[in-house]
Formats: C-alpha cells, structure tokens, sequence
C-alpha cells in the first residue's frame, strides 16, 4: 500500500519533552521495503531514534476505530517514519488521528539523556583534556565517550571526582534551557562547535549550565533532580578514547 508524501512533519516533542497525547492528520500509509508499513503525520510527539536516543513507542487511533501500534520511528530523507502493525481498522490520507507515546518510556529515556549532558558539564566543569565524541543514551549501557588519554593510575580517581561532581550537579536543580542560534554563535553557549554543525542551518542547544551547552534534538527533564541519582560504573580507555559508563537509579 502507498500514499505518496512529500511534506516534512513538524516535531512538536523539540517544544515540550512532556506532550505524551496530541493530534495529527496522517499524510501517507505506506509499505517500507524491509522495514514494514510506515505512517507519515503532519506533526508528530514520537521521538524517532537518532543522536544516541531510541525511539518512542505508542499508540495511533482515528474516530472510525483504526489503531495502529507504534514500535519503532526513524527518518528517512527528512520524512519521520512511525513504524508499526495496523491491529484494528483501516486509516486513510487526510484523517485526523489521536497520537499518544508511552510516558513512562518517554521519561526514562529523557532522564538518562540529560544524565550523559550533566557527565559531560562535569567533565567540562573539571576541565579535563577531552573532547566528546559520541553518546549512547539507551537503557541498556549508557555511555558517554570522549577523543584524549587518562593516565591508567588516575582513572579510578578521576571516575569518584566525576561521580561526586554530577551529584552536586544533579541536586543543584539545574534548569534545562533550549536555545536556538546559528554556528557563527555556538561558542556563546557551548564550549566546542562538533564537526557535523553546518553553517547555514539553525541549531538546537541543551543547557544546564553557562556556556557548558551541547547542540542536541533530544528530550530532556526540566531539572536536574528529575534524572535521580547517577552512578559512574566505569572509566574505561581503548585506542585515545575514553570511554564514561553509567547508570540511573530506578531505571
């Protein structure tokens, strides 16, 4: 099945982490080679996995009774895909439906993003020679990773100054800001410009603290007491990376 689509989706979860229901008009149902049948809506509160975050999942319903489980969102050319099984129904191009992701899936996946911003504020803060290279912000080993050396003797150290570090920064109750700028400005509010930020394009900054931003399209809690405590598992270094394991409680 296809219904051709050429309009982006508007991403109404970059304005508000917390929008767990919300409305849409479906612009296209359409079979994706190895990958299922996809729906594209006009806006969307799915979060489509990307930038070391995994997806939503959830739910999409329309008043003749159609329902349509989500379980995977990617984009694709600019177009976010919500993958999924149609259990109920049929939907058709046009139709408003009700959108609604799992929260508590939301939440968690938000807290521990904004868990690997405040690792790297600490690491910031701390004024170690690293730089940030990847984030890996899934439930299933979170990590923050960075390009430089630490001594093998000072890593345990250096792993407990971290730790107590992002504790002060987590009870501080630091707000989330999100700033839009452009990357002749970027250094007024982070403290490196990550080789993928083009010239011509708006970019989305996280901040918790001055300056210690980072470009990112992810969710985030509103403060950083939401994310709970957060335990450094391990400082590991492989080939001039180091790599900052980590855990949530309760997560």
């Amino acid at each position: 099945m296809s219904l051709n689509c050429a309009s982006s989706t508007k991403l109404l979860y970059l304005e508000d982490t917390y929008i767990d229901e919300g409305k849409a008009i479906i612009l296209s149902l359409q079979e994706i080679p190895d990958k299922g049948i996809s729906l594209i809506l006009d806006q969307t509160i799915f979060y489509p996995q990307g930038g070391g975050q995994p997806a939503d999942t959830g739910e999409i319903s329309t008043i003749n009774g159609a329902r349509f489980l989500v379980n995977d969102v990617r984009t694709i050319d600019g177009l976010v895909h919500h993958f999924g099984t149609l259990i109920a129904g049929s939907i058709e191009k046009g139709e408003e439906a009700k959108i609604k992701i799992d929260p508590l899936r939301r939440r968690l996946n938000a807290r521990l993003h904004s868990a690997g911003h405040l690792i790297d504020a600490a690491v910031q803060c701390l004024s170690l020679p690293l730089k940030p290279s990847k984030g890996y912000h899934f439930p299933d080993g979170p990590y923050v990773e960075y390009e430089g050396e630490i001594e093998a003797e000072k890593r345990e150290d250096l792993r407990q100054q971290l730790e107590q570090k992002v504790t002060e920064l987590v009870s501080a109750q630091l707000i989330t800001q999100i700033v839009s700028t452009d990357k002749a400005n970027l250094l007024d509010h982070c403290p490196y410009i990550p080789d993928y930020i083009n010239d011509d394009k708006p970019v989305r900054v996280i901040t918790m603290l001055p300056k210690l931003g980072c470009p990112c399209g992810g969710t985030h809690v509103k403060k950083s007491d939401e994310i709970g405590q957060i335990r450094l598992t391990k400082l590991k270094a492989k080939g001039g990376q180091i790599k900052i394991s980590y855990a949530l409680q309760n997560a």
